[in-house]
């Protein structure tokens, strides 16, 4: 899509971290895992696109972060992953982060729900399961 454009892709991630830590606290497990996903992420966007840049952002809250991050930055979208939590009654609901920035953002935002058919496929199976045992 921006390479028809020549536009550019910023992949971001954002480590929330605790209110109990520093900011700038070093949280080595989840950079390490950060930095994975922007690689593979990366690998994909350059097929596309000429222009990439990645970067780890460290905050509080991550809606609010990408919300400030989109609007200092004048983005024209957001691509973000939703990782459904089941609620009572067997329904998905939303990531808040994911919630927040579908409310606040000041561009389209397009979010991606594999998550929501992992877990189809994963209850699935659960029914092939006990319906065979």
């Amino acid at each position: 899509m921006s390479k028809y454009r020549d536009g550019y892709v910023e992949l971001l991630i954002v480590l929330e971290v605790p209110f109990w830590l520093p900011l700038d606290a070093r949280v080595e497990e989840d950079e390490k895992r950060a930095l994975e996903l922007l690689d593979r992420a990366e690998v994909i966007a350059k097929r596309y696109i000429t222009k990439v840049t990645k970067r780890i952002l460290k905050a509080r809250q991550a809606g609010v972060a990408i919300v400030r991050e989109a609007e200092e930055q004048a983005i024209d979208m957001i691509l973000i992953a939703n990782s459904p939590a089941r609620i009572r009654g067997g329904g998905y609901q939303l990531d808040p982060a994911v919630e927040y920035v579908l409310k606040n953002a000041p561009c389209e935002v397009l979010v991606l729900s594999a998550g929501q058919a992992t877990i189809i496929t994963q209850e699935r199976e659960n029914a092939k399961e006990s319906s065979v045992t």
